[in-house]
């Protein structure tokens, strides 16, 4: 970055031209800035800086090793499925020269002149620069295997890798993945969507060893095995021989496996030889070391992406290297700004299978572990917070999850003991809707894109999920947040009408409510003449021991309905069916407790359960206008009020359980 001194002395040499000094030619008076890099990380850079305006102030040269411009590497296993190249790709050549940007591609940079400033490309081109950017991403690690270099055996970085793979596939039956990290798998998945039969060996004992614990690791190995897909585990491949057209590789233990090509996907390192030969400072991880400013050890040398160490740290995931591209654009365009991170929360879909972390699951401390058919999950805590979790299979509560560890929230003992019972720290209903999350909590992992960005982008007129993705960039990577977006999009979506039968419902439990309560009640009968009084009803022993009995089984057969939320395994009907028939039954109570009371309220013992039962249903019956008017409020706002009244009346349930028995035993017993 160009320091504020350089600046000023540049700023006060032009000021200090004559007013009228005759210009021979126009001179582009705009500072050098070069980039070294085309991969996600450079491209993120130059569209941050065209946001902010940098046309003005620099001229931007980007060097580029690949003919083809930045495109999506997280979503290279889909070229395998029939997408083309340009589908992939970040921004078309026109894109760099609508915005002023001078794109080489094929014209890697092979050298740096730190003291004159200039680059000079493998092409012979010069440029001379007052700012240099590293973003030369990483390179394939291949492991000290002989023979790795013959025909058939590939890696997998690259587009062109992509496509030589590809080609060999198309006339293979069988492959070898070296590598069970994520690298591997995908490589794994891209081979199978081919229809080749898939072979993974992994060193580790078990696949993913970097970010999953033994135990979730061997899970996620059983179902990839009843995918189809053979994995050998602890088998390290000492070199690969070949056999006629096919390749045969040879494991330190001396067993073999023939197959018609091997593909090496045992991860990457940082590309830093034109660091290195340039003279910065690298970490021992091989990385560039940079500063929170994204410095290298000279000061108009920056890094970011996987090129670049922090703090020790060399990030391969997306997220980061995009936080590092817009506070470096930032600071290029004179604005402080710092890079700090932390590891991004991960959801893949590896073969078809969820795995997911969070936060630091795997180092020291108290963790608890459930596990069932399919599914693993481990969360850790220090001091009762939790830190980290992880999981293989389906977890519908990981983004609450994901929030709780980076809030660090306390986990209760109850909540750990219904972890190790069912593998949900948190029973159904008190699962926090997407759209009741903090502000601050992340939807999108990808790109930190959080709650209140999403639902600011509603508010703004985003109604679908994919016009929040052009807004905020949310779910346009991996987009595994998808559905957590079109729950906000839902709540934040325009006014409808609303559901009128159980409004109806309601307004008539309210109704029966206020006639119970303010009613004069029914006298009786001032004659034994009549032959027929309405007082019978409750003067009769009989009829008053069915109106009442009939009164508790109507309010069991209410509290029974509410298990079609909270028993998973009741799934016939929907519910909002149970719900609309939990109401009419609650009116109904209402009908037969005016004809069990005469409309008395009753003294002592008898008005404490009249004003339970009343208090209960007023607040039921709120709870399901609420419900009913709940997309015609303000988004959030309806979501709220029908949570916080739903358990208000949950809450106002348990007082009437012994008041009934007191009234039962005062009753018969007296």
């Amino acid at each position: 970055m160009r320091s504020l001194a350089t600046a000023t002395a540049l700023d006060r040499s032009w000021s200090q031209e004559p007013a009228h000094a005759p210009v021979a030619s126009p001179v582009d008076a705009r500072d050098t800035l070069v980039v070294i890099g085309n991969g996600m990380a450079g491209h993120r850079l130059c569209r941050e800086l065209v946001r902010l305006g940098a046309r003005s102030r620099y001229r931007i040269v980007v060097f580029g090793e690949e003919t083809t411009p930045a495109y999506d590497r997280v979503h290279l296993t889909e070229f395998f499925s029939g997408r083309r190249d340009g589908d992939l790709l970040l921004a078309p050549t026109s894109w760099y020269d609508d915005h002023g940007i001078d794109l080489r591609l094929g014209d890697p940079v092979v050298e740096i002149d730190r003291s004159a400033r200039t680059v000079r490309s493998a092409l012979g081109a010069e440029t001379t620069y007052a700012e240099l950017v590293l973003a030369t991403g990483s390179s394939p690690y291949v492991p000290p295997i002989g023979g790795a270099g013959l025909s058939g055996v590939f890696v997998y970085r690259t587009l062109g890798d992509a496509h030589a793979i590809r080609n060999r596939a198309r006339t293979a039956r069988t492959a070898a993945v070296i590598g069970g990290g994520l690298l591997g798998l995908e490589a794994a998945r891209a081979l199978q969507q081919m229809g080749v039969e898939i072979l993974i060996v992994e060193a580790a004992a078990a696949v993913m060893p970097t970010q999953l614990d033994q135990a979730a690791g061997k899970e996620l190995e059983r179902q990839i095995a009843a995918l189809g897909i053979r994995v050998e585990t602890a088998a390290i491949t000492k070199r690969i021989d070949a056999d006629g057209p096919r390749r045969r590789l040879v494991f330190a233990d001396g067993a073999t496996a023939t197959v018609d090509m091997v593909v090496i996907a045992a991860g990457v390192r940082p590309r830093t030889d034109l660091a290195v030969k340039t003279g910065l400072a690298c970490s021992p991880a091989g990385g560039v070391v940079i500063d929170d400013q994204l410095r290298t050890s000279d000061p108009h040398i920056s890094a970011i992406g996987e090129c670049a160490s922090h703090q020790d740290q060399i990030w391969g995931l997306v997220a980061p290297s995009y936080a590092m591209a817009d506070a470096l654009a930032s600071n290029l365009m004179g604005t402080a700004a710092s890079f700090s991170a932390a590891a991004p929360p991960t959801r893949l879909k590896l073969l078809g299978v969820d795995v997911a972390t969070v936060g630091e699951p795997l180092e020291r401390g108290t963790t608890v572990q459930y596990q069932s058919d399919g599914v693993y999950r481990r969360v850790r805590f220090e001091r009762g917070r939790c830190v980290g979790a992880l999981a293989v299979g389906e977890w519908p509560e990981f983004s609450r999850i994901q929030d709780a560890v980076v809030r660090r929230a306390r986990v209760w003992p109850w909540q750990v003991t219904r972890f190790e019972r069912t593998g949900a720290l948190w029973a159904n209903q008190d699962a926090a809707a997407p759209a009741l999350w903090p502000a601050d909590a992340v939807v999108c992992n990808c790109l930190s894109v959080t709650r209140g960005a999403i639902s600011a982008a509603c508010a703004g007129g985003a109604v679908t999920v994919d016009a929040v993705a052009e807004r905020t960039g949310a779910s346009t990577l991996c987009g595994s947040c998808r559905p957590l977006i079109n729950e906000i999009v839902g709540v934040s979506a325009p006014s409808s009408a609303p559901h009128w039968g159980l409004l109806g419902v309601s307004a008539a439990a309210l109704a029966m409510i206020a006639t119970i309560v303010f009613s004069t009640p029914v006298p009786f009968s001032e004659s034994v003449q009549q032959s027929f009084h309405v007082d019978v009803l409750w003067r009769d022993h009989t009829l008053r021991q069915a109106s009442g009995f009939s009164l508790l089984a109507l309010t069991l057969m209410a509290s029974l309905l509410t298990l079609r939320k909270r028993w998973s395994r009741i799934t016939s009907g929907s519910f909002a069916t149970w719900r609309t028939a939990h109401a009419v039954i609650g009116v109904l109570t209402l009908a037969v407790l005016a004809m069990h009371t005469g409309l008395r309220l009753g003294d002592n013992a008898n008005l404490a359960l009249m004003a339970s039962f009343g208090v209960l249903n007023i607040v039921g019956a709120a709870a399901g206008g609420a419900t009913a008017l709940e997309r015609t409020w303000a988004p959030v706002l309806g979501m709220r009020c029908r949570r916080v009244l739903v358990a208000a009346h949950i809450l106002a349930i348990w007082p009437l359980p012994v008041l009934i028995v007191m009234h039962v035993v005062s009753v018969y017993y007296f």
